[in-house]
């Protein structure tokens, strides 16, 4: 198959060709322009596609550059240059800088230098020559005046020689005046020496004030005072003038104040509190020492008693902080160590330390109200004490009985005494609680009956005894009938008598004495009747009266 063309097959042509060579276009493939960049260019129009080739512009890149400072290729459309060589600028790069410009480097379309003006020049394109000769530096890109003079001159055009001669450094540039003073001078021009009391000599520019602190025993803001302060460490405040550190011992603002003397480590030097005290020694200035109340819990008492004095713990029958106030001696097993409350009253106390009275009447009471009775004194009772024992009743509690008081007189309430009024008849005692036997207690008329009584008796035994022996002697057969005959003839006394009894007065007296009212038996006391014989009597007397 041949081509047709150069780059055609031949025998073969189509008006649309769906395959080209590279480097070809056209319906004859042609071969693209050779300012091309990569051969390659639009099928149909044979425009480049990729671009020219250095040096070369146009739609088909068959136009040469002709400007030669280029960087990079010039324009495609236009043939100009877009970047020029370092020290070129203008359309075409064919201008150069102005020498004065820094680095070579000016703008591309206004030659105005990019990196400032070399040493000398001045203004926008550096083609100025800056004409003083007394900077540091170059002068300003603007106005071609100086930024720093050289030393010992200022003004704008450095034209000017500094007159100060304790400036450290330069004098200010526009002023003249010295920014920082050598050292041991101040002031506007330095014309100021700094206080001999200054630290190294040093001190501010403007007031003088010492910078670095003041010397050993000076003070203020200058350092021109000195200290008077004899127990001072080291140095005195700069400012006040007072001591930052007492020497041991001393306290207070200019350390004028011993330490206690108890103190071991010596004190604060603003509070004057001890660091430690010795011991047996205590409080914030160890001028204290534990309450004699306290519980001795260590030798030191650092564990006895608190700094203040307060004991940690109290002995028996004490409270207090300090353990020396006593416990109210109403107090049961001791009271409560802060404020002397008494867990217990003793009898007849009340209130919470138990120093209050129970009521008048009680002997013991609550604790919280002296008037609420628990126990009453003798002869009271009921209703918190308010109330006398009942009739017959006396003594503590009431459980004692009483009575037998003559003219039914009450007993005494407290004692059970019948008083002045005395006792019924046949009952004696305090309390009238014993039957009243003795001999010569009975009337005389009674003992004479009773005489009488006894001595028919004894004379009619006699006889009759008499008799009896003189019958058996006598009439041996007939004792039988002598003997009931004999028992007839001493039965006659007997009823001579009995008969003379019941018409004697006397008799009929201790009957009624014996035989009253039994009440008063119910309360005799057992010990009236320990004596036998007396007892024996009434018993004998009961008896006779009873026949």
């Amino acid at each position: 198959m041949s081509r047709l063309g150069t780059g055609c097959l031949s025998g073969i042509y189509f008006l649309f060709y769906f395959y080209y060579i590279t480097g070809r276009y056209g319906g004859y493939c042609q071969v693209c322009s050779t300012g091309c960049l990569n051969s390659a260019c639009d099928n149909s129009t044979g425009a480049c596609t990729d671009g020219c080739i250095r040096g070369r512009y146009g739609t088909n890149c068959q136009s040469s550059c002709t400007v030669t400072n280029c960087i990079g290729n010039c324009d495609r459309d236009t043939g100009q240059c877009s970047n020029c060589s370092r020290g070129y600028y203008r359309t075409n790069c064919q201008q150069r800088c102005n020498d004065g410009c820094s680095n070579n480097y000016c703008n591309k379309d206004s030659g105005v230098c990019t990196d400032g003006c070399i040493q000398g020049r001045y203004d926008t394109k550096c083609q100025l020559q800056c004409t003083f000769t007394n900077c540091i530096g170059n002068c300003n890109i603007n106005t071609g005046q100086c930024f720093n003079c050289t030393q010992g001159r200022y003004g704008t055009n450095c034209q000017l020689s500094c007159t100060v001669t304790n400036c450290n450094g330069n004098c200010d540039k526009r002023t003249g005046q010295c920014s920082s003073c050598k050292q041991g001078y101040h002031g506007t021009n330095c014309q100021r020496s700094c206080n001999s009391g200054c630290m190294d000599n040093y001190c501010n520019k403007d007031n003088g004030y010492c910078t670095q602190g003041c010397n050993e025993r000076k003070y203020g803001s200058t350092c021109a005072s000195t200290c008077t302060i004899t127990n001072c460490i080291d140095n005195c405040d700069q400012d006040s003038g007072q001591c930052s550190a007492c020497n041991q011992g001393f306290f207070g603002r200019n350390c004028q104040y011993p330490c206690s003397g108890d103190c071991i480590g010596g004190c604060d030097k603003i509070t004057g509190t001890c660091t430690e005290c010795k011991p047996d020694i205590v409080g914030p200035y160890c001028n204290m020492t534990c309450g004699s109340g306290c519980v001795v819990i260590d030798e030191k008492f650092i564990e006895t008693c608190y700094r203040n004095g307060t004991c940690n713990t109290c002995i028996g029958g004490r409270h207090g902080h300090r353990c020396d106030l006593k416990c109210s001696t109403g107090c049961v097993a001791g009271c409560r160590r802060i404020d002397g409350k008494c867990s217990n009253c003793i009898k007849g106390k009340s209130g919470p330390t138990c120093t209050t009275n129970c009521g008048t009447y009680c002997t013991a009471c609550q604790q919280d109200d002296p008037n609420n009775c628990s126990e009453c004194v003798p002869g009271r009772t009921r209703n918190n004490c308010a109330e006398d024992c009942p009739a017959g009743l006396y003594g503590m509690g009431c459980k004692n009985k009483c009575g037998n008081c003559a003219n039914n007189t009450p007993c005494d309430v407290v004692t059970g005494d019948c008083g002045t009024v005395g006792c019924l008849r046949g009952f004696t005692g305090t309390s009238c609680q014993q039957l009243e036997i003795k001999d010569e207690g009975v009337s005389p008329a009674v003992g004479g009956v009773i005489g009488a009584v006894f001595g028919i008796a004894v004379t009619s035994a006699v006889c009759i005894v008499a008799f009896i022996f003189y019958i058996k002697r006598k009439y041996p057969a007939a004792q039988s009938s002598t003997v009931a005959g004999s028992y007839q003839m001493s039965s006659r006394p007997q009823a001579r008598k009995k008969s003379n009894q019941s018409q004697n007065p006397p008799y009929a007296s201790a009957k009624h004495a014996l035989h009253k009212d039994d009440q008063p038996y119910a309360n005799l006391n057992i010990a009236s009747t320990s004596n036998q014989p007396r007892d024996e009597t009434y018993v004998n007397l009961e008896s006779t009266q009873k026949k």
